[in-house]
């Protein structure tokens, strides 16, 4: 708990989970967020800058750039955690066993018990 609390003095870390709690929010609520239908086509206003009407442009089916964004949000945060957890799965599997079976399973070599 003083770790958390003298982590929290720090204004860095504060700014980082700001950031990190806005992702949250964006991947959670992006879809309702969004100001048009993100899957839309609108031939009139292909490859648009930035206007008022799309504050991000459009793309060359004319779908609204922020509309997108904001609803590829929470899959692009999901996608990122199940491959974290992959990750941490795999990473965890070799780390047990090379903390249980020792130098019997060293270097990628075969693991269990020794013939010698």
């Amino acid at each position: 708990m003083r770790t958390l609390r003298r982590t929290w003095r720090v204004p860095i870390a504060r700014l980082a989970l700001a950031v990190l709690a806005a992702v949250a929010l964006l991947a959670v609520f992006g879809g309702q967020l969004a100001p048009q239908n993100p899957l839309a086509q609108d031939a009139n206003h292909i490859l648009q800058g930035p206007s008022t009407g799309h504050l991000l442009g459009t793309d060359y089916l004319g779908r609204d750039v922020l509309s997108r964004l904001l609803a590829g949000t929470g899959l692009s945060v999901a996608g990122a955690l199940e491959a974290t957890g992959v990750a941490l799965v795999l990473g965890i599997i070799p780390g047990l066993a090379s903390l249980f079976l020792g130098r019997r399973c060293s270097s990628g070599s075969r693991c269990g018990p020794s013939t010698r």
